[in-house]
């Protein structure tokens, strides 16, 4: 389509995290790095940030989450995956501002 300059696939699926509701979400890093700029609160670039992700049990979490969970960047938190419990690493968090609602 004319003016499409790339489409990201967004997976999204509805969890239990410490007995409240969460939202598990997987993005396409290419697209994310080739298009987004930094709205980390390290203040760090994008890129950066999401060399850390690849092929590591590391992550990112919103804004939002850090309160509701009283989680920081280089805290540990675990999920559920099915039947397994697998420990994550938090690199940095993502701040939600206008510019980039509705943009992921």
């Amino acid at each position: 389509m004319p003016g499409i300059a790339a489409v990201d696939r967004l997976r999204a699926y509805e969890i239990s995290y410490n007995g409240m509701p969460a939202t598990l979400a997987s993005v396409d890093l290419r697209v994310l790095r080739a298009y987004r700029k930094s709205d980390f609160f390290s203040g760090r670039p994008t890129s950066e940030v999401l060399d850390q992700l690849r092929g590591k049990n590391n992550i990112i979490v919103s804004e939002p989450f850090t309160y509701k969970h009283k989680v920081k960047t280089g805290d540990t938190i675990t999920l559920a995956l099915g039947e397994a419990l697998a420990s994550f690493q938090i690199v940095d968090v993502f701040t939600i501002t206008r510019a980039s609602a509705g943009t992921f």
